[in-house]
């Protein structure tokens, strides 16, 4: 239930926080420039914060699953649910390491804006 309540809050948050605005009109007030850079650091801000909207919702499910594994897992078995566990560790610190780049990435495109 925690996995499911954790992607239904990252879907959520996608679809709120994730989605692109409209075009400003060509009567706007608002430049395409202007429009662009606030589009890119929406974008690097969501990057930015994703252990928190996207990752962190998803920690607790896996951990109480892990955790039901554990319990009713033979001795023997627990090596593999170790390797299990280790490896959702390193896929959720890459997925925050990507994040983070891709945010950087951004920033440099928005300094260049800038210029």
């Amino acid at each position: 239930m925690l996995v499911i309540l954790g992607t239904l809050f990252v879907m959520w948050r996608l679809l709120t926080r994730g989605t692109a605005t409209a075009l400003p009109g060509a009567a706007s007030a608002v430049t395409w420039t202007d429009f662009y850079r606030s589009e890119l650091v929406r974008q690097r801000d969501l990057l930015k914060s994703v252990w928190k909207w996207y990752l962190g919702p998803l920690v607790p499910g896996m951990a109480v699953f892990l955790a039901g594994l554990a319990r009713t897992m033979p001795q023997a078995a627990m090596g593999k649910l170790a390797f299990t566990a280790a490896l959702c560790v390193v896929v959720f610190l890459g997925i925050g390491f990507l994040n983070s780049w891709g945010a950087r990435q951004l920033q440099k495109r928005i300094d260049a804006l800038g210029e």
